[in-house]
């Protein structure tokens, strides 16, 4: 193993990761806030594939051959020019996104270990060596995994500095068309059930629209979700410690009003979201209008509504935001677990169906087009 650099940053925070690679990727290492071992893979850390958190392993799951190109980097360009490059990989995956991609390279890891692969040959891959792995996955995996295999694969060598000419490969292209049409029932997921007007509905009945502002919020987000057609991941935070705060509304952003002619009744509102999964940062424009068959599912009262009660709170924090007496600074932001968690409960108490998070979604979109 080549010596380590005592000088370097974050050596104490990541002690596996290759010291040259903590210098190329700073940005990176600093998201993460404090290096602490999964433990969910069996993959042997040592600095080819250290133990860092699974959004980071395209970072610094490394080969002989990437440590050279990284070698010529730091040796060519200025800290500054570093610093932006390091920063620019960050923002090319979402973290998530990134983390389906670490499973890939946990998969292609493992499987070269079973295969006695030399450390050599596992980065770049070669071609005879993808198609091998491919052929393994025939009869075991799913279209989707496969994809998102692949998917990873093609961001790994582009992060660490080699080509991917596998696109468009017919034998590759072939080996994956196998997997999905000799796909076990076990890997095809069941149809996602839409969000219904039904369960828009089941909310505003049992939910305390009057004095709880966690239930005031809760009904803003579904109803946010459902007639704005949205993803949940780009209204609300997956935990209480967002990571990724640049992507959230917060309660100061601009909010347009739109009313009926000639009248003070509003019809509508939009604001601006500064992130979306297929936009990233260029964000769009959230839009609620109030349609005349909505029943009392008002989106933009709800809104209104939703602001008026979280009047106090501060304009820097998230739109979805409620007032929590149990919480040390008296108010939280609305988590995707907490949300989804209390929907269900009133669903099944209700009678109505189980639906995840993308059901908002697809049931808004239904919605509007009926």
């Amino acid at each position: 193993m080549p010596q380590s650099h005592p000088t370097l940053a974050f050596k104490s925070v990541h002690p596996s990761v290759h010291p040259e690679f903590i210098a190329l990727f700073p940005h990176i290492l600093s998201l993460c806030q404090g290096w602490k071992s999964k433990g969910n893979y069996s993959i042997t850390s040592h600095w080819h594939c250290p133990q860092v958190e699974a959004h980071e392993q395209i970072f610094f799951w490394v080969s002989e051959h990437s440590l050279l190109l990284c070698r010529c980097l730091i040796s060519v360009f200025s800290q500054d020019s570093i610093s932006h490059y390091d920063h620019g990989l960050s923002l090319m995956w979402a973290q998530s996104t990134r983390s389906t991609y670490g499973g890939a390279l946990i998969d292609w890891i493992a499987w070269c270990n079973a295969n006695r692969i030399p450390e050599d040959d596992r980065l770049p891959i070669s071609h005879e060596l993808l198609s091998m792995f491919i052929a393994s996955k025939i009869s075991h995996d799913g279209a989707s995994h496969a994809g998102n295999i692949m998917s990873g694969l093609r961001a790994w060598h582009i992060v660490q500095g080699f080509n991917w000419s596998f696109g468009e490969d017919p034998l590759v292209l072939g080996l994956k068309h196998t997997i999905s049409s000799n796909a076990p029932p076990s890997t095809t997921r069941p149809l996602r059930p839409p969000v219904l007007i039904a369960h828009l509905e089941a909310l505003r009945l049992n939910l305390d629209l009057i004095s709880n502002p966690f239930d005031i919020s809760v009904y803003m987000v579904a109803c946010c979700a459902f007639w704005g057609v949205s993803r949940l991941g780009e209204l609300v935070i997956s935990s209480s410690s967002d990571r990724e705060p640049e992507k959230r509304v917060h309660r100061e952003c601009a909010f347009s009003w739109d009313y009926l002619p000639d009248t003070t009744t509003l019809s509508g509102a939009h604001w601006h979201i500064p992130w979306t999964k297929t936009t990233q940062f260029c964000g769009a424009t959230m839009v609620l209008t109030d349609l005349a068959d909505m029943a009392d599912c008002s989106p933009v009262k709800a809104l209104k509504h939703h602001l008026s009660c979280s009047s106090t709170l501060p304009m820097s924090a998230n739109l979805f935001t409620y007032s929590n007496s149990l919480s040390s600074v008296s108010w939280s932001p609305m988590t995707k677990s907490l949300f989804l968690t209390h929907c269900r409960s009133i669903w099944k108490d209700a009678g109505l169906g189980e639906c995840g998070g993308h059901s908002f979604r697809i049931g808004g979109t239904t919605e509007l087009l009926m």
